[in-house]
């Protein structure tokens, strides 16, 4: 992990940047973004490499055996993946007319804001 985090430099990290005060607001940052195509906004929303190593791969199941693999290999692998879903998002759903009806009623946990493909709820 230290040299992970030495390839993509800068000081530790305890949060996220940007957010929003509730999931609810967040939906609807990010819809906003999408009706608008702004993509720099929807970038904004995105985990960074910055991020992860600190927020996300500690509490990964690839920090533990049988799956150890380094932070480097967990990062790529969200990565690249997420580059053509974002391509995808936006041609399908950029500039169109969206609305936001409010969360499902059920308990939902958003494991992180957006990444280029979308948000990932669990």
């Amino acid at each position: 992990m230290r040299r992970f985090n030495d390839d993509i430099g800068g000081e530790n990290i305890s949060s996220l940047k940007g957010g929003a005060p509730s999931r609810d607001s967040l939906l609807r940052q990010f819809l906003k973004a999408l009706q608008a195509s702004d993509t720099t906004a929807l970038k904004g929303m995105d985990l960074n490499s910055r991020e992860f190593p600190w927020l996300v791969y500690p509490e990964s199941p690839y920090t533990k055996p049988p799956y150890t693999q380094g932070p480097a290999l967990v990062w790529n692998q969200i990565e690249n993946p997420s580059s053509s879903g974002f391509t995808r998002l936006l041609r399908r759903l950029g500039g169109r007319e969206l609305a936001f009806t409010g969360t499902p009623a059920r308990k939902t946990r958003i494991t992180r804001a957006i990444t280029p493909s979308g948000l990932t709820a669990v």
